[in-house]
């Protein structure tokens, strides 16, 4: 049980984590797996666009399929409140990459700014 426990703390990353991974210039893919509409309105500069939601959201195994990611890299998966980039993450994992979701998603992340974030600048 206490092992169970261990393995679903490693599978989110905090806001403050990811911020601090972007700023040292990590190798770390963000990966947006929110519907489009979401995206459009705001995002995490830099970040990889996959559409695949709805796919994630029916338990597609496929849905992330094809994606490629540079070697030796984090992933981490966001949507609007992290459940759904969980999916995604869990997916990953299964195919053998570092993969997290971002704890709360964009929701915390921040408020909707448009691509103006400094991590990036």
């Amino acid at each position: 049980m206490i092992e169970i426990l261990f393995m679903q703390s490693n599978e989110t990353i905090k806001e403050d984590e990811l911020r601090t991974m972007l700023e040292n210039k990590e190798p770390v893919v963000v990966l947006d797996v929110r519907p489009k509409e979401q995206r459009e309105e705001w995002q995490i500069p830099g970040s990889l666009y996959i559409d695949t939601y709805n796919r994630l959201k029916a338990n597609d195994p496929t849905a992330l399929n094809g994606i490629a990611i540079p070697e030796n890299s984090k992933v981490v998966a966001v949507c609007a409140a992290g459940k759904t980039s969980k999916i995604a993450a869990n997916q990953l994992r299964r195919k053998g990459i570092d993969a997290y979701s971002l704890e709360g998603g964009m929701k915390a992340w921040s408020t909707p700014s448009s691509t103006d974030d400094p991590v990036m600048s």
